[in-house]
């Protein structure tokens, strides 16, 4: 979806980098619900913005 007036659009990302913008309906109903939910300027920034999510996330989790 592109960017429709406002700075930013919400997107669903999943693990496996499939990518579905909020505007286009109800999340996939064969993918699982484990996506995230990215406010991006576009689909290449969301997906960008999932992976440095992620490995933050990794980060974190291995802290002791």
């Amino acid at each position: 979806m592109a960017n429709s007036g406002s700075e930013y659009d919400f997107y669903r990302v999943w693990p496996d980098g499939t990518l579905q913008a909020v505007g286009d309906g109800a999340p996939y109903s064969w993918m699982s619900d484990d996506f995230v939910l990215i406010s991006a300027a576009d689909e290449e920034s969301a997906r960008e913005l999932a992976s440095v999510r992620a490995i933050i996330s990794q980060r974190v989790s291995l802290q002791p």
